[in-house]
């Protein structure tokens, strides 16, 4: 009959306990030499617990005595151990001081914490536990150091004779130190204080004694836990509760919580836990086959609408397809090697996720890997959705402080992404159809651009140099056409192979496909001739490349481009070679064009010319070379009459003349400036020159009126006389105008 899923769920939870001596939870191994621990000597675990969890105080460590001690009480077993340990120093001794309080022995309130390890060996443990434990919260992020407070000394058997030792009270703590020249301090990690999970089911399972239930940390007692732990198992034959037995070592709940959590019974509703699917599914019904979400060739860009590329951080396509199977509520296991993109698609479905409204817990093994997705999730905004619970950060006071936190932030305000969604999916359709393009066959090739450009990539350099080769009609080859000149293609590479280049070949411009026997002495005839008839042609070549200055051609093709020069330089006309040496052809093609032109142009108005002067009656030619040095001569005057004209212009302020009438125009304005008296510079420089013309003409009146009356009474009125003179005449005047009216 086949088991229910309880039981099956029992038997498994059972595979995760270790209840057999190997784990240190049943029993730590006090007497052994080489076991990684640091037992603390003579000292109360009530005043322990007291300094370090209520004052919330460190500690720090004593080393035993440099003489060692023979014979020295052993708190777990009344007999010496054989053997010794370099490590050990002796029990510390009791100090004459006086007690600290009444029944307390200063030693048992202070801050420091007995050991019989030398010095050199308390700081070498202390360090090898500083790292192990520091290592493990760096890469696991639990803490798995405990300083253990009280024992329980029993047996497997009534009979046994070897005693174990299994913690009751386990309090987590942290060494620290300042610097490495200093003392390490034991510290609280402000925790939540352990009881013995294994010790219980142990107890439990094999002996069906039952543990009093472990108090609250707000009233806790360690010594009122033993006295309830001794009434516990008073009935157990050599059994004892060792009260201030003391140890610091490393002690994993890891298993045994997850045996605690997968009890039914520890669950509001046990049926929940034992009817779902997961659980159902690994212990009993397997699971069954999962549809295809999406087919292989299926778009995913017509399935998943922008709407829904909720992605925080980039993502493939393979990404894509996890992410929306992740949304859907499939199950599934996403594997790649490092850097293949896992963090980055646990980062978009925990984004989703909440998106959607769900709860998200991420468990992993590294804290790297927590810090990698969490890091993520910060960098998009998305860092007040995490409440981290591993290493420092998972006691209730860090905790409750960091709900308080998020909670202060109110409410994340939404935005309105419908124009933008929209835009997306313009973008991504315009992108689609590029890629659809590119995977398009065109017929009757077959052939697709992507395909044509991975055959050009993958030739690289190997097909510039043919490049240049063009297939007529090769865009209407179907397949079988191309495979067939493919092969002929490589048909005539093999040939090239084995014959060399056809260039090169001594039988290369030969027309004839056979040669008889009977043909050979006329073709040896004609060989020789043309031959001799070579020789010839090169001896004429190299002498024409040397008059033309030119390379001496190696092949017909260059013969031919040498001939085509020598007629060009044939036909030219006679010039001579000052002419030929100019730098004008050296200059830019249209300028000779231009040059060239011109020269045209004088050549025909020479000829016609000419032609003139033939038709000219007798005599004529006399008198035209005299008019000729007439011509001559009223140029060179016209030149000189040009240069007079513009610098009378420049010296009257006019301007230049450009015709005779003009010219006309400027002579006679000098000649009245040259008739002009000489003035006073400043006197032609008055403001009055720019009035009304009333106001020069009675300027000009006054002045020949002072002119007449000096010519009447010669010098004996001064200028100033005179002018003032004036000046109460016309007032006089205006006085007059004014009784009048």
């Amino acid at each position: 009959m086949p088991s229910s899923t309880k039981e099956l769920l029992d038997r498994s939870r059972k595979e995760l306990l270790d209840l057999s001596t190997r784990n240190r939870l049943l029993s730590i191994p006090v007497n052994s030499k080489s076991a990684r621990i640091v037992e603390v000597h003579d000292e109360l675990s009530e005043q322990v617990f007291r300094l370090l969890v209520s004052e919330k105080k460190s500690l720090s460590f004593r080393p035993g005595q440099q003489t060692k001690a023979e014979n020295s009480p052993n708190l777990f077993n009344a007999e010496n151990t054989n053997g010794t340990d370099d490590d050990e120093a002796g029990l510390p001794q009791p100090d004459d001081e006086e007690n600290a309080a009444p029944g307390l022995a200063k030693r048992h309130v202070d801050s420091r914490l007995q050991t019989a390890l030398s010095s050199e060996g308390l700081q070498r443990r202390l360090l090898d536990f500083y790292r192990n434990a520091q290592a493990m919260v760096e890469e696991q992020g639990v803490n798995i150091l405990y300083l253990v407070l009280g024992h329980l000394k029993w047996f497997e058997a009534e009979q046994a004779d070897t005693p174990r030792y299994a913690p009751l009270i386990l309090i987590p703590v942290e060494l620290e130190r300042k610097t490495a020249s200093d003392r390490f301090q034991l510290k609280w990690r402000e925790e939540d204080i352990q009881e013995n999970l294994s010790l219980a089911a142990k107890l439990k399972t094999d002996f069906d004694i039952a543990l009093p239930p472990f108090p609250d940390e707000e009233d806790f007692s360690p010594t009122a836990y033993f006295k309830e732990v001794a009434e516990t198992i008073e009935d157990a034959k050599g059994w004892e509760v060792l009260p201030n037995a003391i140890t610091l070592g490393f002690f994993s709940f890891a298993k045994f919580l997850m045996y605690r959590d997968l009890d039914p019974a520890n669950w509001p509703e046990g049926d929940l836990l034992l009817k779902h699917p997961f659980i159902t599914g690994l212990l009993q019904d397997g699971f069954p086959k999962a549809e295809q979400m999406f087919g292989d060739d299926v778009h995913l860009d017509e399935l998943i609408p922008a709407s829904r590329l909720d992605h925080v951080v980039d993502a493939d396509s393979s990404q894509t397809l996890a992410l929306e199977a992740a949304r859907q509520g499939r199950s599934l296991v996403i594997q790649g090697p490092p850097g293949t993109g896992k963090s980055q698609s646990i980062t978009n479905i925990i984004a989703g996720a909440v998106l959607d409204g769900k709860r998200v817990l991420f468990v992993a093994e590294k804290l790297a890997a927590l810090q990698v997705v969490k890091r993520r999730l910060e960098k998009e905004g998305l860092g007040d959705l995490c409440l981290e619970l591993h290493s420092n950060k998972a006691n209730k006071r860090a905790v409750i402080e960091e709900i308080g936190r998020t909670w202060k932030l109110g409410r994340p305000k939404s935005a309105e992404l419908d124009a933008l969604v929209a835009k997306l999916e313009l973008r991504r359709s315009i992108l689609n159809k590029h890629a659809t393009s590119l995977h398009e066959r065109h017929e009757p090739s077959g052939l697709t651009p992507f395909v044509i450009m991975g055959q050009l990539a993958l030739l690289g350099n190997d097909g510039r140099e043919a490049a240049d080769i063009v297939f007529p009609a090769s865009e209407s080859w179907t397949p079988e056409d191309r495979a067939e000149r493919r092969q002929l293609a490589e048909e005539l590479a093999a040939r090239i192979e084995d014959i060399g280049l056809p260039t090169q070949h001594p039988w290369r411009g030969v027309c004839r496909e056979t040669v008889l026997k009977i043909d050979l002495d006329l073709l040896e005839g004609r060989i020789a001739s043309l031959a001799g008839h070579l020789d010839e042609l090169r001896q004429t070549s190299a002498a024409l490349a040397s008059n033309l200055s030119q390379p001496v051609p190696v092949n017909f093709v260059d013969v031919e481009e040498q001939r085509i020069i020598a007629g060009y330089v044939a036909k030219a006309p006679p010039v001579d070679k000052q002419s030929l040496c100019n730098g004008v052809w050296n200059g830019a093609l249209d300028r000779l064009r231009e040059l060239l032109e011109e020269g045209r142009e004088f050549a025909a108005a020479t000829v016609e010319a000419k032609a003139l002067a033939g038709e000219l009656p007798e005599g004529c030619a006399d008198r035209l070379g005299l008019a000729g040095s007439i011509i001559r001569s009223v140029v060179t005057r016209l030149g000189e009459l040009r240069e007079t004209s513009t610098a009378l212009a420049a010296a009257i302020a006019l301007p230049i003349p450009v015709s005779f009438t003009e010219l006309d125009q400027l002579c006679a304005i000098a000649d009245h400036v040259a008739k002009a008296p000489s003035v006073d510079k400043q006197a032609l420089c008055n403001s009055v020159w720019n009035g009304d013309l009333d106001d020069i003409q009675s300027l000009v009146a006054v002045g020949r009126k002072f002119a007449a009356t000096v010519a009447e009474i010669g010098k004996q009125v001064a200028e100033e006389g005179f002018f003032s003179y004036a000046r109460l005449h016309c007032c006089v005047r205006s006085l007059l105008v004014s009784i009048s009216q």
